[in-house]
């Protein structure tokens, strides 16, 4: 995904690829085959946040919307309702005391 800051709005675009359905088929005797494939769309996740709190540590919800694109070519948006506390918190980080690095290549 991508993400970006403006003033203190967090701006981030999550972007999940289209899954390949697998196809089954589901033979019987003496009937037709059936084709039990369905469609799993594309789908980009739009989520904004505020900036706030001591030293910047907190961020709370503003905006969260889903796009699915089909490859009919239709496009569905879902908004979803984030006043509810209890579903969407608000995000807290915390300091770390230390770090530990990796690398599996220079």
């Amino acid at each position: 995904g991508r993400y970006k800051i403006v003033d203190n709005v967090l701006l981030c675009v999550i972007h999940k690829p289209k899954h390949v359905p697998k196809k089954t088929r589901v033979k019987r005797k003496g009937r037709k085959e059936i084709d039990t494939s369905y469609e799993v769309p594309e789908q980009d996740f739009h989520l904004e946040f505020y900036i706030s709190g001591a030293k910047w540590k907190t961020l709370e919800w503003k905006y969260f919307d889903m796009v699915s694109k089909y490859s009919s070519g239709n496009e569905t948006v879902d908004k979803f309702q984030i006043r509810d506390q209890n579903q969407y918190p608000s995000v807290k980080f915390k300091n770390v005391g230390s770090y530990q690095f990796e690398s599996v290549s220079p």
